[in-house]
């Protein structure tokens, strides 16, 4: 039998792998469990296995640092790695440690895991040479290359956190075949009718999407090269090469042609309408998101316009003559510079200026869905926030754009810019006490470690580098008494505790402590006990 030992910090993996094929019966036998590196590391030394499944990030020492002990001591083991949808760089590096093959563990089923053990066993039985497990290893590794390349494209569309050269290295590792000029599709599916779909079960569903997807793939790769993966229900994206050198207008009639051709064949094969919005060619991976916006855009158009269903973003008007001239340029200042300083006030101030261009009275329809894109847009590049919390602020589950198209009036759209006010301000407010809460808390780090000097509202503003005035305000605010009230009482538990503790006499204490005379300080020191020092620990002065 093959021996087999698995690694990994989670019981629940280390659970499901046991529970998931039947090992003994596939010709496998388990000779034990570690759950970080460094037990691995004895257990694969103690055991001597053939295989070794481990997790990458675990506690202690992580896989990576495992693998390269386990390799230096030239120990005839494979690897087989488990990683998470975002882990593709650590298991880039896995891979070139030695590491045979790896697993996606949300998408691990039993066959994928069979053939992948079948294939690393028959490298154990023959280093050389390639063999139909081999074979069917690399099928399930362009599989797994799919969902990262989705995982992939999707955070590009929603906001870039890498420079361009190393989302090209990214790429490359991905296999993605893509020039550096590149545009962005979306296909949204129509329905006048939602029950339309009420008729496939959600098998049915999953095979109507999958045969969609697979046309759309088939026909942008006929005229352009690109990539398609499904964005929301109903919803494609296509990355595509905008084939440089193209003028303008070639550009557009080629893309415009593609279109067409696709919303030509959905209808034909699936009878379903969609609506194709294709973006303005840019520069590198950088510039997807904005590609990614420009194509919900000239969806958007096509959507309330019914002009056509295929839409270029540089053939959506820009502004009509008997339409209301609309000048964000104060507000896309105003509003970013609110949020940055965490000021209420002037976040209201911002909103005003929203609510006075939503009420012009010539504002377009489509002019108001823009203004309610820019608004999102700009809070979405203002907060440093997680997608779930971004989500919560500005109100949307799965598509932004498609979550406001839904508002169908103008009050509707009125409505839900006062709920994204309110929403922006309680997360502001929520942001803002805890920046005073850190505040206050250094305040009293250096009130606790200047005891015994005469301490000022001042000396403490300066030393945390906020106005004397602003540290008032919210100390009261966090601690619930003033300032010089904390002081005092800063100072007077650390006097009770030399009166219990030292043989410090009261005058000494009182120098000690800042105070000019130990006259005043036992009036202070009896304000706020009830008693005086003597009273309290039967000390002379």
């Amino acid at each position: 039998m093959v021996k087999v030992v698995i690694i990994d910090d989670e019981p629940l993996v280390r659970v499901g792998l046991r529970s998931m094929i039947p090992w003994e019966e596939l010709g496998y036998e388990l000779s034990g469990e570690a759950t970080n590196g460094r037990q691995g590391l004895e257990l694969i030394g103690k055991q001597q296995p053939d295989i070794v499944i481990t997790d990458i990030k675990m506690p202690v020492m992580d896989g990576l640092e495992m693998m390269r002990l386990v390799l230096k001591a030239e120990q005839p083991v494979k690897f087989i790695i488990l990683s998470s949808y975002d882990e593709f760089q650590l298991v880039k590096q896995a891979m070139k440690q030695g590491a045979e093959e790896y697993l996606i563990k949300l998408d691990l089923e039993p066959e994928v895991l069979t053939e992948t053990l079948a294939a690393v066993r028959e490298k154990l039985l023959a280093e050389r040479g390639r063999s139909d497990q081999e074979e069917r290893l690399e099928k399930g590794l362009r599989e797994n290359l799919e969902l990262l390349r989705e995982g992939f494209f999707q955070r590009l569309l929603s906001k870039p956190a890498a420079p361009q050269a190393e989302l090209s290295e990214q790429a490359a590792y991905l296999g993605i075949d893509l020039d550096e000029l590149l545009a962005c599709a979306l296909i949204r599916i129509n329905l006048n009718n939602p029950a339309e779909l009420e008729k496939y079960d959600a098998n049915e569903l999953h095979v109507l999407e999958s045969s969609i997807h697979n046309t759309i793939n088939e026909i942008v790769n006929d005229i352009f090269k690109g990539y398609t993966f499904v964005w929301n229900p109903g919803e494609f994206i296509v990355i595509f090469s905008a084939a440089a050198g193209l003028a303008n207008e070639a550009y557009r009639k080629k893309a415009v042609g593609m279109g067409e051709r696709l919303a030509q064949m959905i209808k034909q094969y699936f009878n379903i309408g969609v609506s194709v919005g294709i973006s303005d060619p840019h520069q590198g991976f950088t510039e997807l998101s904005r590609a990614y916006f420009e194509s919900c855009r000239a969806v958007q158009q096509s959507y309330y316009s019914g002009a056509a269903t295929v839409l270029c973003f540089a053939d959506v008007p820009q502004g009509e003559s008997d339409q209301a001239q609309i000048d964000m340029a104060e507000l896309k200042t105003a509003l970013p510079k609110a949020i940055e300083l965490l000021d209420l006030e002037l976040i209201g101030a911002a909103f005003e200026m929203v609510f006075n261009l939503l009420n012009e009275p010539k504002l377009s329809r489509e002019q108001a869905y823009d203004l309610c894109f820019q608004i999102a847009y700009l809070i979405n590049g203002a907060l440093n926030v997680s997608e779930a919390e971004l989500k919560e602020i500005i109100g949307y589950r799965n598509s932004l754009y498609e979550s406001i198209l839904t508002l169908n009036t103008l009050a509707e759209l009125g409505h839900w810019l006062t709920g994204l006010e309110r929403r922006l301000c309680r997360f502001i407010s929520q942001t803002d006490e805890q920046k005073n809460h850190r505040l206050v808390a250094k305040a009293k780090r250096y009130i606790l470690d200047h005891y015994r000097e005469e301490i000022s509202l001042n000396e403490v503003a300066a030393a945390i580098s906020i106005s004397p005035g602003y540290l008032s305000t919210i100390f009261r605010q966090d601690t619930g008494i003033c300032f010089t009230d904390y002081v005092t009482e800063a100072k007077i538990g650390q006097a009770k505790k030399w009166l219990r503790e030292s043989d410090y006499k009261i005058y000494e204490i009182s120098a000690l402590l800042g105070y000019q005379n130990a006259y005043y300080f036992s009036k202070v020191f009896k304000k706020v006990t009830g008693m005086t020092p003597s009273e309290f620990s039967g000390k002379k002065l």
